[in-house]
């Protein structure tokens, strides 16, 4: 019993030690310095955000099926009001999923402005744009 007891208390302390750090990025992770994860960091000095390639990516395209699709990020509530939809949305597959596609794309240099390719899926055949990244949290445009 002796044994579990430190177990538990060492997993505790790990876990506040986790709590403790800095988070990074909007999915809300850890910065790992044994880990090349974070690619990307806004530019803005007040921000000076870190992010993942993938979470840019679907930033974009979830802000693009809400300008594609406006009347989706409100739903009527059960006594009248609209409730806010986009805080309430948790599942494994996208709301944009179907709609559109994306792509990080970054040059060979670091003089090459990060893009997302987006692909919607609606049009046969798909049409791709090309979209600059913008930081989630100041709007600042990478370069």
């Amino acid at each position: 019993m002796q044994c579990l007891s430190l177990i538990s208390k060492s997993f505790t302390g790990v876990r506040h030690f986790v709590e403790d750090l800095p988070v990074y990025c909007i999915c809300n992770g850890h910065y790992n310095p044994d880990l090349l994860e974070y690619e990307h960091v806004c530019d803005n000095e007040a921000c000076r955000t870190l992010y993942h390639s993938e979470c840019l990516v679907e930033d974009t395209l979830t802000k693009r099926y809400y300008e594609e699709y406006p009347q989706d990020g409100t739903e009527p509530a059960t006594n009248g009001k609209t409730k806010d939809k986009k805080k309430n949305i948790k599942s494994n597959r996208k709301l944009y999923s179907k709609k559109f596609k994306g792509e990080f794309i970054s040059g060979n240099d670091e003089h090459t402005t990060p893009m997302i390719k987006i692909t919607d899926l609606r049009s046969t055949p798909h049409t791709e744009t090309m979209q600059r990244v913008a930081c989630p949290k100041c709007s600042t445009l990478f370069s």
